[in-house]
């Protein structure tokens, strides 16, 4: 893939199609009017990943001398669609061999449950309250109701 093949093998240079996506990335980027700000847009280098606005001069600049951000193939932090992941599942059904289902993987919910960790504790929040559950804080609703916004499919 040419956003991972930069550099001529003798090291003094970028390869002329790495240079060409670059301007087609950036051209492509500078069209999704939702991701742009002021005319900039987020550097996806190896060194910014994402973090800031930059304008384009400087996003150029900075693919020629880091690269990009590794595995960033789908540019969803600057308008291209997510595309969910499906990841293979073996299931064993009866009389026959395994079978190969794929299921949609959500890397937005697989971020948030690694997140917390494989320590955390989903039925209990440490505190004992005489099973009293206490409605979650207005910040707190606005996050579950993205993450449950996030498993619906788009139209």
């Amino acid at each position: 893939m040419w956003m991972y093949n930069r550099l001529v093998p003798s090291r003094k240079g970028v390869i002329t199609e790495f240079i060409n996506g670059v301007r087609g990335f950036i051209e492509f980027a500078l069209t999704q009017h939702n991701f742009v700000s002021n005319g900039s847009i987020k550097c996806p280098c190896s060194r910014c990943e994402n973090s800031g606005f930059l304008t384009t001069d400087i996003i150029t600049a900075h693919l020629y001398k880091f690269g990009f951000m590794p595995n960033y193939y789908h540019w969803v932090s600057h308008g291209e669609p997510f595309i969910p992941i499906l990841r293979p599942e073996s299931g064993v059904h009866e009389g026959t061999e395994r079978v190969a289902d794929s299921i949609p993987v959500n890397p937005y919910r697989t971020m948030v449950f690694e997140a917390v960790g494989p320590y955390f504790n989903f039925d209990c929040d440490g505190f004992d309250m005489d099973d009293e559950e206490e409605p979650p804080n207005r910040n707190a609703q606005d996050f579950f109701e993205m993450l449950r916004a996030a498993e619906e499919p788009l139209l």
